[in-house]
């Protein structure tokens, strides 16, 4: 409803003006009343024909593999989990996560949700390198802020967005 109300007000604003302008100059009179009509009363419907059918066909197109950036993941946390599953259930997001990197072994990591190890911190900037990610997703305590800093120097000559994932919620 809010999106047809825009539609309509909008139109409706862009029409009152070219009619003012058209009356103004006299070129109204070069136009049948019937086409002005149909115009005023038809552009809104088709305007929100298409924005229902963009809204209703963009997750697909967003979801396909080609428009999807490659992403990974440093440290295998709670929160980092949660960014993951977030990530799976809005394929519209167009984010596709490759893989976790994290220092610790592989059965001391409980939050993996089924995506590959890829390796250690030390090797996150050769992986980016190689692997065309185009994302990276920082998901390490505050605390370990040495190590975010050493990696972020590692990092600066590659192409890949680095985000970080903050906890809010620490304790």
């Amino acid at each position: 409803r809010a999106v047809l109300r825009d539609i309509c007000i909008n139109w409706f604003v862009v029409f009152a003006l070219l009619v003012f302008i058209g009356w103004g100059t006299h070129y109204i009179k070069a136009f049948p009343q019937i086409l002005l009509l149909v115009w005023l009363a038809g552009t809104p419907v088709v305007l929100f024909a298409l924005h229902a059918l963009l809204r209703a066909l963009l997750p697909d197109i967003l979801s396909m593999q080609q428009y999807q950036r490659h992403a990974i993941v440093i440290g295998a946390t709670e929160l980092s989990a949660r960014l993951v599953s977030q990530f799976t259930r809005l394929p519209h997001l167009g984010v596709r996560v490759v893989g976790f990197f994290d220092d610790r072994a592989r059965d001391r990591l409980k939050h993996l949700n089924d995506l590959p190890l890829c390796g250690a911190l030390n090797d996150v900037a050769n992986y980016v390198k190689s692997n065309s990610v185009d994302s990276i997703y920082i998901a390490l305590p505050m605390a370990s802020q040495p190590r975010v800093l050493s990696l972020l120097d590692e990092l600066r000559d590659t192409t890949a967005s680095i985000y970080f994932v903050p906890d809010v919620f620490l304790a």
